[in-house]
């Protein structure tokens, strides 16, 4: 069971940021995942792999 998807949104809400927002402070910390990975990762359409 993937439960990552559900915190990264319930974190990302808390802090009151968009995807867009979310994926460019990743891109800072050079984790490169664009707006459309983050929505699928909060959905459960894709896994987040080791190295992210």
């Amino acid at each position: 069971m993937n439960l990552t998807g559900k915190k990264i949104k319930y974190y990302r809400k808390k802090r009151k940021m968009s995807q867009q927002e979310l994926s460019d402070k990743l891109e800072t910390l050079a984790v490169y995942i664009c707006r459309g990975s983050i929505s699928r990762i909060e959905d459960g359409s894709r896994t987040v792999t080791d190295i992210e």
